[in-house]
């Protein structure tokens, strides 16, 4: 007995998407990795908020295809988010240190 696996060929217009989901992924793991500043990340994460929204309005033929694309936005996107955390609570330790540099300049007392 035989067993038949179909195998679909993707349409043209699902290999386009996956060379620019692959390239807009590289792109935005690139930019993520170079990112020192909040809004940076904040951009690289909107960016693959809109490649996940993109990626489930046109679904791949092959379901592993669709887990594997997914599986690797999502990682990014946590870590993204991660890094946004961090960088964020960065930024307000450095203005808490510029302000309170301020303040003690200016002679003002820290609490009334």
């Amino acid at each position: 007995m035989e067993n038949h696996i179909e195998h679909s060929t993707p349409t043209p217009e699902q290999e386009e998407f996956q060379k620019a989901f692959e390239a807009t992924m590289n792109t935005l793991v690139n930019t993520l990795n170079n990112s020192r500043i909040s809004t940076e990340v904040r951009a690289v994460i909107r960016g693959l908020e809109e490649m996940e929204s993109k990626l489930r309005s046109l679904p791949l033929e092959l379901q592993k295809d669709q887990s594997s694309n997914l599986r690797q936005l999502g990682d990014v996107l946590d870590e993204a988010k991660f890094k946004c955390a961090h960088v964020s609570k960065m930024e307000i330790a450095e203005q808490q240190k510029n302000l309170q540099a301020q303040i003690d300049a200016w002679g003002l007392p820290t609490k009334p």
